[in-house]
């Protein structure tokens, strides 16, 4: 249904390359309010590769609406991944939402959600699987 449109969606504009330094900002504050991890990943990864010239447009100051997500972005540019990574993280946590996705799918779980979302499904299933082999 809608989720399934979602999914496309977000594929769709990460795949033809739709994000520009002109609307970044935009995309990542629809992705981070929708739960739309593929597209807030790449949207991401775009800011941080052209942070300079994104700060100089004005668009950037609606960043201000998710201080969260603003903290986020300025720990990217500033440290890179290695500052995010919590050492009691699961290797999980360290997989692209594309990769995270395609697990999920091969075990028949929920692909929808933000990346931590993904993760928590994965871990979970994760338990449920040892808690069965025990």
């Amino acid at each position: 249904g809608v989720v399934n449109l979602k999914l496309a969606v977000e594929h769709i504009i990460v795949g033809m390359g739709l994000i520009s330094v002109h609307n970044v900002v935009n995309f990542l504050l629809f992705a981070d309010a929708h739960n739309c991890a593929l597209l807030r990943e790449t949207a991401m990864a775009y800011f941080v590769a052209r942070a300079k010239d994104i700060f100089k447009l004005k668009t950037s100051s609606k960043l201000s609406q998710s201080a969260e997500l603003m903290h986020e972005i300025m720990t990217s540019v500033l440290y890179g991944d290695s500052e995010k990574k919590d050492s009691n993280e699961s290797d999980y946590g360290t997989l692209s939402v594309s990769a995270l996705r395609r697990k999920l799918n091969h075990k028949g779980l929920e692909l929808d959600g933000s990346k931590k979302l993904l993760v928590a499904r994965l871990e979970e299933s994760r338990s449920k699987k040892t808690t069965e082999t025990a």
